[in-house]
């Protein structure tokens, strides 16, 4: 999958999509995905300048080797990931 397209500036995250914790998980994407869409609707940040924020997204499941997992392969594919659960490193 190709990461820097457009020189997006991509944010890895990490949540529970599925299993029990996902209603927390898919509400968090769905405000983060709001949020990033009234960045680039509503404001004009020249920090950004033509360059968008682009999230990717993988799922804990909820479980903390799952997120382990996930937490690796984002910081190799993208760089950087972030996530909700404290016990997924």
């Amino acid at each position: 999958m190709e990461f820097s397209k457009r020189n997006d500036i991509v944010v890895g995250a990490i949540y529970p999509l599925s299993g029990e914790h996902a209603p927390v998980g898919r509400s968090i994407r769905q405000a983060l995905e709001l949020a990033v869409h009234r960045l680039h609707q509503t404001y004009r940040l020249p920090l950004l300048g033509k360059r968008r924020i682009r999230l990717v997204w993988r799922d804990s499941k909820g479980d903390p080797a799952t997120g382990e997992k996930a937490a690796k392969q984002l910081i190799r594919q993208v760089g950087v990931g972030e996530g909700h659960q404290s016990a997924v490193p």
